[in-house]
C-alpha cells in the first residue's frame, strides 16, 4: 500500500495525536478511513439499545447512557476523519460523557436521596475540573488516567451488584458471563491499542505487503473501536438491567449480538462439566440450581400466604383489591395488574380487621405445637420448637411440609422515587420501609406472583395514580423465592424454616 498523494480536504493536521493508520489513502475526504468507519460501531450499539427502551418506564433518563455511547461514535468519527484539534477534544470529552452518567447511576443505586445528590455534585465537579484542565493544558495523561479509573469503578461495582440483585442462579450466571465478556473485550481492545502504537512500523510494512483489502485487518486502532464499543454497550445494558429491576431469565437473549451467543456458550459449557460445585455470592455451598424450582411453586405449595403482624393496622377491604389497574410512574418495581392477569382469588391470610376479636395466642416468640392462631412448622428430624421468623413472612405448605421465610431476608428498600421494594439478600426491606399488611397474589401458572405491602416510609405526597392508598407498594420480580428439593423456601442463599 503506497503513501497517498491525495490533497487533504480538511487541510493540515492540527491534532497532537495521529495513530498508525496512513492518512488520506482511500479518499481525500477522510483522513483515517478504517478508524472513521469503525467508529460507527458505537452508534449501531447505541441505536439498538435505544430501540429496546421504547415504551419502558423512565425511558428518558435511561436513554442518556445510550446517547453517550452514540456520542462517542460521532465524535470519534469526526476526529479520525479530520485530524483537527477541536475534534480530538470532542472525542476525548465524549468518553467522559459516557462514563460519568454510568458512574452516577451505579454509585447512586439503592442509596438515599441525600447520597444521590452528593454523588451527582461530586461527579459534576470532577468532570468539570478534568475537562477544563485537559483542554487548557493539553494534558492527555490526566484524561487517560481518569477515564481508566472510571472504567475500573464501573466494572468492579457492577460485578459486585450482580450477585445481590439476581437471586436466580442460572440468570445470575448468564448476566455475570456477559459482564465478564465485556470486561475482557475492553481489556483486549486496550491491548490492541497499545500494539498499534508500539508496533506501528511493523504493521505499516505488513499492510503494504498484503495490499487492500486485507490491509484493513491490520488497522488495529479500528479494532480498538470495535472491542470497546462491545464493552461499552455491555456496561450500559447491564447497568440498565440491574438498576431498573427488569432482569429475567431471557434478559441476555434480548441483548445485541454477540452477547446472546456468549451467554449460550457459557451455559452449554457449564452444563457439560461433570463435577459441579455451587456456591453462593458469599462463597457458601448451596444446592444445585436445577433442584431449585420457581415455576411450579404454586403447584407444590397450598396454601401460600403472608403472615403479618396483627398489631399493625390492616387496611379496609376496599384498599386490598389488586384487580384495580395499578401503575407506578415513580417506581420500577411495580407492574400493571388487571383482572385478565389474575387467576382465582388472593391467597392471603385472613387477618383481623379493626374491631374483630383477637384469637388467644400462647405467649413467647417460638412457635410450639398446638399454639393457637399460628401455623406449626414440623420436620421429621426436628422436634424442638421452631422460632417464628420476623413478620411479615411468606408461609406455605409445600408437599405436606410447612415452610416459611421472612420477607426481610429476601427484599430490600430503595428510598428513591417515593420508595420501592427490591430484591436484595437480607435487605431488611420491611424494616427499612416500615412495611406491613402485606398480601400475596398468584398472577399466573408459571410461578408469577405479586406482593403488596403498606409502607409507612412512603411519602404521602407520592400518590400513585389508580391506587387508593399512597403507601401501597408492590413487588413481582421472579426467581426471588424458590423451593428446594426438600420443599423449603429459599431466597438467594438463605434457607427458610
Amino acid at each position: 500500500m503506497e503513501h497517498s498523494t491525495l490533497a487533504p480536504f480538511w487541510g493540515p493536521q492540527t491534532s497532537y495525536l495521529n495513530f498508525c493508520e496512513e492518512d488520506y489513502v482511500v479518499t481525500r475526504y477522510i483522513a483515517e478511513f478504517i478508524n472513521t468507519l469503525s467508529s460507527f460501531v458505537y452508534i449501531v450499539y447505541g441505536i439498538y439499545g435505544l430501540s429496546k427502551l421504547r415504551h419502558k418506564p423512565h425511558a428518558g433518563s435511561r436513554s442518556i447512557p445510550y446517547f453517550g455511547l452514540m456520542g462517542v461514535g460521532v465524535c470519534s468519527a469526526g476526529y479520525h476523519m479530520t485530524l483537527k484539534y477541536h475534534t480530538q477534544m470532542s472525542d476525548e470529552l465524549s468518553m467522559h460523557l459516557l462514563t460519568t452518567p454510568l458512574l452516577y447511576r451505579i454509585l447512586s443505586f439503592q442509596t438515599s436521596p441525600e447520597h444521590t445528590r452528593m454523588v451527582g455534585i461530586v461527579l459534576s465537579i470532577l468532570f468539570t475540573i478534568v475537562m477544563v484542565v485537559h483542554m487548557v493544558m493539553d494534558e492527555f495523561l490526566l484524561h487517560a488516567v481518569t477515564f481508566g479509573m472510571a472504567v475500573y469503578l464501573i466494572a468492579t461495582r457492577t460485578l459486585k451488584i450482580i450477585p445481590r440483585q439476581i437471586p436466580d442462579p442460572v440468570t445470575r450466571k448468564n448476566i455475570q458471563s456477559v459482564a465478564l465478556f465485556g470486561c475482557a473485550s475492553f481489556i483486549f481492545g486496550y491491548l490492541v491499542w497499545l500494539i498499534d502504537d508500539w508496533a506501528c512500523l511493523i504493521l505499516t510494512s505488513t499492510r503494504q505487503a498484503v495490499g487492500l483489502p486485507l490491509a484493513f485487518l491490520f488497522e488495529l486502532h479500528g479494532w480498538w473501536h470495535v472491542f470497546t464499543a462491545i464493552g461499552g454497550y455491555i456496561a450500559v445494558a447491564i447497568i440498565d438491567l440491574l438498576t431498573s429491576g427488569e432482569v429475567d431469565k431471557d434478559s441476555t437473549e434480548r441483548l445485541a449480538w454477540p452477547l446472546p451467543v456468549v451467554a449460550r456458550l457459557v451455559a452449554a459449557r457449564s452444563s457439560s462439566t461433570q463435577k459441579k460445585v455451587f456456591v453462593s455470592s458469599q462463597g457458601l455451598p448451596q444446592p444445585d440450581p436445577k433442584k431449585l424450582d420457581t415455576d411450579d411453586i404454586h403447584v407444590r405449595c397450598e396454601p401460600l400466604k403472608i403472615i403479618n403482624d396483627e398489631r399493625r393496622r390492616i387496611p379496609p377491604p376496599n384498599q386490598q383489591r389488586p384487580d384495580r389497574a395499578y401503575s407506578d410512574a415513580g417506581s420500577e418495581d411495580t407492574i400493571i395488574v388487571t383482572p385478565q392477569m389474575r387467576q382465582g382469588t388472593p391467597e392471603t391470610v385472613n387477618l383481623r380487621l379493626p374491631g374483630e376479636p383477637v384469637t388467644p395466642r400462647t405467649p413467647g416468640g417460638p412457635w410450639t405445637q398446638g399454639s393457637p392462631g399460628s401455623p406449626t412448622l414440623r420436620s421429621p428430624r426436628r422436634r424442638s420448637p421452631i422460632p417464628e421468623p420476623p413478620k411479615p413472612y411468606l408461609f406455605g405448605k409445600c408437599r405436606g411440609r410447612d415452610t416459611a421465610i421472612a420477607l426481610d431476608s429476601c427484599l430490600g428498600w430503595d428510598p428513591r422515587n417515593g420508595g420501592t421494594m427490591i430484591a436484595q439478600r437480607n435487605g431488611q426491606g420491611m424494616t427499612k420501609g416500615d412495611c406491613h399488611s402485606c398480601q400475596y397474589y398468584k398472577t399466573g401458572d408459571d410461578g408469577s406472583f405479586l406482593i403488596t405491602c403498606l409502607c409507612q416510609k412512603t411519602p404521602q405526597a407520592e400518590q400513585i395514580s389508580g391506587m387508593d392508598d399512597p403507601r401501597l407498594r408492590m413487588f413481582h420480580q421472579p426467581g426471588v423465592v424458590v423451593i428446594d428439593k426438600n420443599n423449603r423456601f429459599r431466597c438467594f442463599d438463605i434457607l427458610g424454616l
